[in-house]
């Protein structure tokens, strides 16, 4: 419920000094926090390692363009596509990944934007 919170609160401010809140949502699972950033205003890109889940949430966010479902086996995608973020979110995935720092330095350099945040 807090990180449910936690992303309304961000997103909507986000938004109000752009006008638009681009969201990376890492490791997705079933889309429940993905509810919550769709919910709060932003457009969300979704990364899941999981073959199963990425599918799953293809199927279930199909009809939402505000939604882009990418599966990544390798961690490896997010950094392919190129693109910055406002908000990068990573609930309660951190723990799965080996060494957590390094990912998150990289994140912060190559993926979120000048003024955006990272959330654990």
């Amino acid at each position: 419920e807090r990180v449910g919170e936690a992303i309304a609160e961000a997103i909507p401010g986000v938004g109000a000094r752009q006008g638009t809140c681009a969201v990376l949502e890492v490791g997705a699972g079933h889309g429940t926090f993905t509810e919550s950033v769709l919910d709060a205003g932003a457009q969300v890109t979704v990364t899941e390692m999981s073959q199963p889940s990425a599918e799953y949430l293809q199927r279930e966010f199909a009809s939402n363009p505000s939604v882009t479902i990418v599966y990544d086996n390798n961690g490896e995608e997010a950094f392919r596509l190129q693109y910055r973020y406002d908000i990068v979110l990573y609930i309660s995935v951190l723990h799965h990944i080996q060494d957590y720092l390094v990912q998150l330095r990289r994140v912060s350099e190559e993926l979120v934007r000048t003024g955006g945040t990272i959330v654990a």
